[in-house]
């Protein structure tokens, strides 16, 4: 995934571990901002923890839920995280996002059609 700004492993083995990623906030605070959930099997683990903590990102190891089936390397990423979509440029909602492309505009994000909230303080 080109978003993350730390290498996973893509080995395909079952993962065992479950590594929540956290990013800072404006604040500072290490566990600011819950980013992404990382599956990697247990040879991946420590590797990926590390890589994680040299981005400057937090890993928090939790247990795996025993009803979740994951490969080593699947990341989901949080949309409310700092690695989420970006705000909608009208409303700066996040997540749920689409990429829209306007000749005159250019790329930018924007709520689905039908979804867009009241102006709070997003970029127009």
């Amino acid at each position: 995934m080109d978003k993350l700004p730390f290498a996973l492993p893509s080995c395909d083995r079952p993962a065992t571990v479950r590594l929540e990623v956290y990013g800072p906030d404006a604040a500072g605070d290490p566990f600011g901002s819950l980013d992404a959930s990382v599956y990697v099997c247990e040879e991946h683990g420590i590797d990926t923890a590390s890589a994680v903590w040299g981005a400057g990102m937090t890993a928090h190891k939790v247990e795996m839920a025993p009803d979740v089936t994951r490969a080593c390397g699947e990341v989901y990423i949080f949309p409310t995280g700092n690695l989420g979509d970006p705000a909608c440029r009208y409303c700066g909602r996040r997540g749920n996002l689409i990429r829209v492309t306007s000749v005159f505009e250019g790329d930018y994000w924007s709520c689905p059609p039908g979804e867009h909230q009241p102006n709070t303080g997003g970029q127009r």
